[in-house]
C-alpha cells in the first residue's frame, strides 16, 4: 500500500501537483497504530482544475493501477476550499481520496482547514509530523461545520488514542 501511496505522488508531481499525504493516515502513522482505512492526499495551490481533473480521471488510473469511482465538486462554505475530491480504489479495496485544494496555498493552510486537531497530520519528506496548534490531549474543532456521523467517529477515535496522547506528552515526545 505504501508503494501504491508513492508511486501516487510522483505522479501527481510530474504533473505539477504539490501533493501531500495529510489526515488519518498519517496520524495512524505517527501513532503507530493500525492504518486508517484510507488515504486523503491533498493537492495545493491548484491552478488548472480542469487539466488535473482529466488527469486524475484518465492518465492516472492507468499508470496506477487504481480504479477511478468518482468525483464531487464542493462549495467553499462547506469545506474551506475543499473544491474537487476524486475516490478511487486499489485493487485490494483501500480507498484513496484526491483533494484539490485551490484556495490553499500551503500544507499549513491545508491542516488549518481540516475538521479537527485529531486530522491535522500530514506526511513532511515522509515522516508523519503534527501540524496542528492545539494540544492533543483535547480534541479541538477547527472548523465550525462537522456532521454528526464525523463527529462522532472523530470522539472515538480521539477515545482509542488518548493514552498514547497522554503518555506521549508525559514523556515530552510531544510539546
Amino acid at each position: 500500500m505504501v508503494d501504491l501511496i508513492e508511486l501516487v505522488l510522483q505522479e501527481l508531481d510530474k504533473q505539477g501537483l504539490m501533493a501531500y499525504v495529510a489526515g488519518g493516515f498519517a496520524r495512524d502513522m505517527f501513532f503507530g497504530t493500525s492504518f486508517a482505512k484510507d488515504v486523503d492526499i491533498a493537492c495545493v495551490s491548484v491552478s488548472d482544475r480542469g487539466r488535473a481533473a482529466a488527469f486524475l480521471e484518465q492518465a492516472l488510473p492507468l499508470k496506477t493501477g487504481l480504479i477511478f469511482q468518482s468525483s464531487r465538486t464542493l462549495p467553499l462554505s462547506c469545506c474551506q476550499g475543499i473544491t474537487d475530491i476524486f475516490k478511487f480504489k486499489s485493487k485490494s479495496g483501500f480507498g484513496l481520496d484526491i483533494l484539490l485544494k485551490n484556495n490553499c496555498q500551503t500544507l499549513q493552510q491545508v491542516m488549518d482547514n481540516v475538521d479537527y486537531n485529531l486530522s491535522q497530520f500530514a506526511l513532511v519528506e515522509g515522516t508523519p509530523r503534527y501540524l496542528g496548534k492545539t494540544d492533543l490531549r483535547v480534541l479541538h474543532k477547527v472548523r465550525t461545520y462537522v456532521s454528526d456521523p464525523r463527529e462522532i467517529k472523530m470522539q472515538q477515535r480521539h477515545t482509542e488514542l488518548l493514552p498514547t496522547i497522554r503518555s506521549w506528552y508525559d514523556s515530552g515526545l510531544l510539546i
